[in-house]
């Protein structure tokens, strides 16, 4: 039999209404066949967010929208403890199959491009697994109810404060990796999984070391550019509707590192790849930059890629002591130095001698010459000097260099580039 691969995916705010009976016959992930040792642990967290989401043992909250606590919602109050989550049926008709319940941005896209998409899938070694704030992990055709829950909610009255993501984290690794191996046993070995999950707090739901050890099981990870997010939802759905079996053929499969085009929608070409298991966090940084400073995004390509490995890395670095903190200022210096270089092409030249004991020495301008020589970016001169002062100190194995300082030169570095790139962009779609 083929090797199979599992495409990880998010769920969906918007959802669906009404619903029919519960399905006994429909796949459950739940399952002693699924998870003959893990099954029940979903079951229970299953049950545990729920009745939090009904406001009965505890309250979820949401501080990132007007949602607000959760169990002021019609839709979790009514939430019934059916087998889904853990209880008994009684034949209410508030269940859809997950496809059919979620309708955001992903859904629509995808049953615009491919009506069939979800008919035809089991013609393909492809396993679609949801990720779920209420559910956890759950099958593309799995019966569940409408609800409103995301992992980014606060767990009420904990200290320090918890969210749905953490409570699953465990439990969701825990899973996804007895599910590979009951695969497996099975005959129906999975050789790749594919994250293309939405938002970094999805991503960082699971222990991708853990589910990278697998024996014979390789983990991609997805990044888009110049997007990020929430916003790569509509190109998720093209990617899987027109190159479904790049997926899994080995002639047509996708090469970790490599680009591949999209599609464009407004105007706007998108771009993806995927990358190791380890990128994990590579593609956690660039969602946290591009928020922080969305001019970001109008950089070329291939600069972004390199700033977002030396953000990665400084952040990696956070927890290490005893290091020297000079190799990340250069790091973000190198992104900033070819910057310059896409604008002002030669700026390193030698320019005129300097007189010393050993006769004359060249010298080489700054980098920071051409926001003297360019009105759009004169604004930004005072901090890209003053940065430029920092890499100097970096330069000479950290010399004097403290995290504060480091932490002071990403701030700077990252603010002209940002600000620098949408000045230079004069308004246009970058």
């Amino acid at each position: 039999m083929q090797d199979r691969v599992i495409i990880l995916l998010s769920c969906s705010r918007d959802k669906r209404q009404g619903g029919k009976p519960f399905d006994s016959t429909a796949r459950r992930f739940g399952s002693s066949n699924c998870l003959p040792h893990n099954g029940n642990s979903i079951l229970r967290h299953r049950r545990k967010i729920a009745e939090m989401l009904c406001g009965r043992q505890g309250r979820l909250y949401n501080q990132d929208q007007a949602a607000g606590f959760r169990d002021l919602r019609g839709v979790n109050r009514a939430l019934y403890l059916g087998p889904d989550l853990d209880g008994l049926d009684n034949h209410k008709e508030i269940y859809l199959p997950a496809y059919e319940r979620y309708s955001g941005r992903f859904f629509t896209r995808l049953a615009s491009e491919a009506p069939d998409f979800w008919s035809d899938l089991e013609r393909h070694p492809v396993e679609i697994l949801l990720v779920s704030g209420l559910y956890g992990l759950l099958f593309w055709d799995e019966m569940i109810q409408e609800y409103d829950c995301h992992l980014g909610d606060y767990i009420d009255g904990k200290d320090p404060k918890q969210t749905v993501a953490s409570a699953w984290k465990r439990c969701l690794t825990d899973a996804l990796c007895e599910f590979v191996k009951t695969e497996r046993y099975s005959g129906r070995p999975i050789r790749h999984i594919y994250d293309l999950l939405s938002e970094g707090i999805y991503q960082d739901a699971f222990d991708w070391e853990r589910i990278g050890g697998i024996a014979g099981v390789h983990a991609h990870h997805r990044v888009f550019r110049p997007i990020s997010g929430t916003d790569t939802l509509p190109y998720i759905a093209e990617v899987l509707s027109g190159r479904l079996a790049d997926f899994y053929k080995e002639s047509g499969a996708f090469r970790d590192g490599h680009w591949n085009t999209c599609g464009r929608t407004s105007g706007r070409a998108v771009e993806f790849k995927f990358e190791f298991p380890l990128q994990g966090d590579l593609d956690k940084s660039v969602n946290d930059i591009l928020d922080e400073f969305p001019g970001l995004r109008c950089l070329p390509g291939g600069i972004f890629d390199k700033l977002s490995v030396a953000e990665t890395s400084w952040q990696m670095a956070q927890v290490l002591t005893g290091i020297d903190y000079g190799i990340f200022v250069v790091a973000y210096a190198k992104c900033f130095e070819e910057w310059v270089d896409s604008m002002m092409p030669g700026w390193g030249e030698q320019i005129e001698g300097q007189t010393s004991n050993r006769g004359i020495q060249p010298r080489r301008q700054k980098p920071t010459s051409v926001f003297k020589t360019n009105r759009k970016l004169a604004f930004l001169e005072n901090a890209a000097r003053t940065f430029w002062e920092i890499r100097g100190l970096g330069a000479h194995s950290g010399k004097g260099l403290t995290r504060t300082k480091v932490n002071k030169a990403r701030q700077l570095v990252l603010k002209v580039m940002s600000e620098g790139a949408k000045a230079l962009a004069s308004g246009s779609d970058c």
